[in-house]
């Protein structure tokens, strides 16, 4: 029995092939598509999940905020709240400390800057699963001066050594022995790592402060909680745990502290805050991609359910004859089931195959790592089975309801033609199919759109042709005479329009911040927090910041050195009615009074997305970071071979690592662009999915009408009235459809747009356009039946009656 039902499902795919084939073809790229999204959404759901207690692994984050309005909220902590909440709380079962670092590590000739560098305490080891090659765990960071590396970190410099006792050289300050090799994290991780230092001889550099303060912020502080722990319970003991342990301090400087505990698995998709590690995903995005995923699939399933429909109406002479000569009910729904399953499989298989051929394409797309594989994954297979389940309920639907309870006698005749109620289905899946292609291709335009206005709008300081190398660091005590040397030959070139050293460049999170800040006049209980740049006289006129009021650094005025310029934002914050204010009064930071020469305009240092920020800028002789080197033209190879001669010449041990400006800022918006081109494309592919189905669907209803066509054409009507009397059902669908968008559209795109700090406006073209896109799409898909069909002699349209 099987067999037969096997056979004649082949040989009614084979002879409606090219029915067949759309069908499949439709649900196939639906599959592809939704499979691929979910790659994208798992993998960033990946992030930290490999942890050995990650259930139970909390990573504690900061917030400092007074009555004055004054807020800051960290990612990091102070160092002295992981100790005290182990020796407070029992539920605490253990906790590490870590402090960011970078620098000049060597080993004979081999001299590299490295970025993924931590200050870590022992137990960091253990909490978050670094899996040791080489050495001890127990003990690897106990010691001062001692450290310990990735494995690519110990083939990068030791090559072919053991390196487990040789010494690494940082800055040429610290002689570090190597105590264990750690194997290469994934990239799907919080916090990229190369290297860790004892965290024992950053307390001997820094002092006691980085280990029991409760103002100097910037530690990463992980906990671990006993197993079924709420962490929430946690989170509502800790004000009176400050209240007894600071209080005293807090009422000084009239401060409130929150500690909240982030679940690190969290972090990646719903972490924003100052002294991130990396810059994170974002959940809403990942969460609408999930949901454009489905909507895709969904697409594919109503086509899917349409063109079934079309195909088992086409065939009720066929279940009439069947049901005539004894068939009962349930083997003529095996035998459609069966050819459902047998289609699904199909497409499934196909849908394999385009998933193996496009990943190199996709991972390019997506920068998802060659690691990640998918087929090691066991959401793909339920997704799989899943898929087939629903495909198989959705293509069975009809003959189980529709065409086994209908009319045996129209089926015989050739009159059946499905009810009222599957007429009224089908126009539904279509108006369904019009919501979501409208939805993506509106969403597709808001995201390019919004990335455009970001690109385009002016960041307040110039970024072109601006080339930013690491301060040199590792010399003798004529370092700084020689960087001094290297600026005035660089600013003597005639392609060199400028040179300055600063601690951050624009496109880099301001680290440094104070609290401690107050205009001159003011109670010292009024300070708020700022973030502070330390440049030289030249910084501010390389980027071309903008002056509101005052002047700029000058060598001119050896006071400059105790004198500050700040923002826009950073006046309003210290309580001047207007940021021009500001210039000529004094405010107070650190230990001394420091004079306001200037104000710039706001500027977006980090990104368009983010609110400006209260910054102080101030010189710093000596200072450590970045050197940017501002070009008169384009950077040539002639140009940036002198530099890096220079460079070379005066700064022995230390490598030269260069980047252009313009390039790392903008690379700030390469999730948005990835997430615009992956929206794009599957907008594309569900337009076409829905193409197919309405080709499909046209071609049918266009073919029931035949004979009252026919009539019709015969009785005077033309060929446009008659297009038009075909198209018009969609044309209303379509209209129901925008009525529905439209207002949803417009709630979700401004709520999208409130993540943003710069955001562009809403025209009126956004809503109408895809309106458009999708009508003109569908009329054209419609038309092309229709037109066949109108245009058929009549004669043979009708010659039957």
């Amino acid at each position: 029995m099987f067999r037969n039902y096997f056979l004649i499902a082949l040989r009614n795919l084979i002879k409606n092939r090219i029915f067949s084939l759309v069908n499949i073809l439709g649900l196939a790229t639906g599959i592809t598509a939704c499979l691929f999204i979910s790659m994208y959404v798992n993998y960033q759901k990946s992030y930290d999940n490999f942890y050995e207690k990650g259930d139970d692994l909390y990573r504690v984050r900061w917030e400092r905020y007074s009555d004055k309005g004054d807020e800051i909220r960290f990612a990091s902590a102070c160092p002295a709240v992981g100790r005290t909440l182990q020796e407070t709380f029992p539920e605490v079962l253990n906790h590490a400390r870590s402090y960011k670092a970078k620098g000049v590590f060597s080993y004979r000739e081999q001299v590299f800057q490295e970025e993924n560098v931590f200050w870590a305490e022992n137990e960091y080891l253990k909490l978050l699963s670094y899996n040791l090659l080489q050495g001890n765990a127990d003990k690897a960071l106990v010691a001062e001066n001692t450290v310990v590396i990735s494995e690519s970190i110990a083939k990068k410099y030791f090559k072919n050594e053991d390196p487990i006792g040789k010494f690494l050289s940082y800055d040429q300050r610290l002689k570090l022995e190597v105590t264990g090799v750690f194997k290469d994290r994934p990239e799907n991780v919080h916090c990229k790592t190369d290297l860790l230092i004892s965290f024992p001889t950053f307390i001997r550099m820094i002092g006691q402060r980085a280990d029991h303060s409760w103002l100097y912020s910037g530690f990463y502080t992980y906990i671990q909680l006993k197993e079924g722990t709420d962490p929430a319970q946690i989170e509502a003991r800790i004000p009176q745990l400050l209240q007894d342990k600071i209080g005293d301090l807090l009422k000084q400087y009239q401060l409130e502290m929150a500690f909240f505990l982030q679940p690190v698995k969290d972090i990646h998709l719903t972490s924003h805050y100052m002294h991130e590690l990396d810059a994170n995903g974002d959940s809403k995005t990942i969460n609408f991609l999930f949901i454009i995923a489905y909507f895709i699939i969904l697409i594919a399933w109503v086509n899917f359910l349409n063109l079934s429909t079309i195909s088992y109406i086409r065939r009720a002479r066929e279940v009439g004859l069947r049901k005539v000569v004894g068939a009962t009910r349930y083997q003529i729904i095996r035998q459609f089931l069966l050819e459902a399953v047998i289609i699904n499989l199909i497409a499934i298989g196909i849908s394999l195959i385009l998933l193996e051929l496009l990943m190199p394409f996709f991972r390019n797309l997506t920068a998802i790592p060659e690691n990640f594989r998918i087929w090691n994954h066991s959401w793909l297979y339920i997704n799989l089975i899943g898929m087939l389940f629903v495909g198989v309920f959705v293509s069975g639907m009809y003959p189980v309801w529709g065409l086994t309870f209908s009319d045996m006698n129209k089926m015989l005749k050739g009159d059946f033609k499905g009810s009222r109620t599957g007429l009224l289905l089908r126009k539904g899946l279509v108006l369904v199919q019009f919501v979501i292609s409208i939805v993506l291709i509106a969403g597709t335009l808001s995201v390019v759109r919004q990335l455009n206005f970001m690109r385009n709008s002016n960041p307040g300081f110039d970024k072109n042709h601006v080339i930013v190398l690491n301060t040199p660091t590792v010399g003798d005590s004529t370092l700084l005479s020689r960087r001094e040397a290297f600026k005035s030959e660089l600013t003597r070139r005639p392609e060199i329009q400028g040179v300055a050293y600063s601690s951050i460049v624009p496109g880099k999170a301001i680290v440094s911040n104070l609290g401690s800040i107050y205009k001159e006049g003011d109670e010292p209980t009024s300070s708020k927090n700022y973030r502070l740049v330390r440049v030289d006289h030249d910084f501010l006129e390389l980027y071309g910041m903008t002056f509101l009021k005052g002047r700029n650094f000058s060598r001119e005025y050896p006071s400059d050195k105790g004198a500050v310029v700040v923002n826009e934002k950073a006046a309003l914050h210290l309580g001047f009615a207007k940021p021009e204010d500001a210039v000529g009064s004094r405010i107070h930071m650190g230990r001394d009074f420091h004079s306001i020469i200037g104000v710039i305009g706001n500027y977006a240092h980090r990104s368009p997305k983010e609110e400006f920020e209260p910054e102080i800028f101030h010189i710093q002789p000596g200072l450590y970071g970045y050197l940017s080197v501002k070009l008169i033209g384009k950077p040539s190879n002639e140009i940036l071979g002198q530099i890096k001669d220079k460079y070379n010449q005066l700064f022995t041990g230390n490598p030269f690592d260069y980047y252009f400006l313009n390039e790392s800022y903008d690379a700030q918006y390469q999730e948005d662009e990835r997430f615009s081109k992956v929206f794009g494309i599957f907008a594309i592919l569900g337009m076409i999915i829905t193409s197919l189905g309405l080709l499909s669907l046209s071609a049918f209803s266009a073919n029931q009408r035949r004979k009252e066509i026919g009539v019709r054409k015969v009785l005077g009507a033309s060929v446009q009235r008659l297009l038009l009397m075909l198209s018009k059902e969609y044309i209303i669908l379509l209209g129901i459809a925008a009525a529905v968008v439209l207002p949803l559209f417009y709630w979700g795109l401004n709520n999208w747009l409130n993540g943003f700090a710069k955001k562009m406006d809403i025209p009126v073209w956004m809503f109408i356009l895809p309106i458009l896109v999708v009508g003109v799409i569908s009329v054209f898909t419609i038309s092309y039946q229709s037109f066949k069909t109108a245009n058929q002699n009549p004669v043979e349209s009708i010659k039957c009656e």
